[in-house]
């Protein structure tokens, strides 16, 4: 079965490469990381080779909500958690892309040496990375409540609930990140932005998929089986 969703990826991501000189397809993804893949420095030179630039994840919140504008083709970084590795091997990649990345750290990672970086924003990924679906009440709050004024929050593992959104809104974050394999359109529900979890065993390709429409047109196809 693997080996088939892999083929109809792939054939897909094929036909939008055919299609697209037509089309000229706006794609915007926000791609989710976790610790150092020694394949990052690939992937972001394919990305860019591809046509797609790096961009803030500020950009794609406000484009999202119809307040602002990114490329055609654009990409915005995220990383999960708060790993030793995020200073020592994932800014270096990232500076020598000129990608601008956001940090979604739990409460245990200090963040002060990279207070202040202005290629890093900072985002919040809840005090000790509970599932928030199974929370409520004065606990959800306490978990979901920024200690430092962050600007956007990421559910961990993308699990959330109504209850888990509000609470967010009403922390006053500007938006929240979920886990979709699909690109962000916009219109989306600021808080219920969705991210492509990218993990060490993926291709290139399987990269350029998740940024392209392709992920758009499989996700239907499954939606329908």
């Amino acid at each position: 079965m693997d080996v088939l969703k892999k083929t109809v990826k792939y054939f897909l991501l094929a036909l939008r490469d055919v299609l697209n000189p037509f089309f000229n397809f706006k794609e915007v993804a926000v791609l989710c990381y976790h610790q150092y893949d020694p394949h990052l420095p690939a992937q972001l030179a394919a990305l860019k080779a591809r046509g797609y630039s790096f961009v803030p994840l500020a950009d794609v919140v406000a484009w999202a909500k119809g307040k602002g504008a990114v490329p055609h083709k654009a990409v915005s970084i995220t990383l999960d958690d708060g790993y030793p590795d995020f200073v020592p091997q994932v800014l270096p990649v990232m500076r020598q892309y000129g990608a601008p990345v956001t940090l979604f750290a739990t409460g245990a990672y200090d963040t002060t040496p990279i207070r202040g970086d202005v290629l890093v924003e900072l985002g919040y990924h809840t005090a000790s990375h509970p599932n928030l679906a199974k929370l409520s009440g004065a606990e959800l709050i306490k978990e979901i409540a920024p200690p430092r004024g962050e600007r956007y929050f990421a559910y961990p593992g993308g699990n959330h609930s109504p209850e888990a959104a509000a609470a967010v809104r009403a922390a006053g974050y500007q938006a929240a990140f979920t886990i979709r394999p699909v690109p962000v359109r916009q219109g989306v529900d600021p808080y219920y932005v969705p991210r492509s979890v990218i993990t060490p065993d993926m291709s290139v390709r399987d990269v350029l998929f998740y940024t392209s429409r392709a992920a758009c047109w499989y996700k239907a196809l499954t939606d329908l089986v």
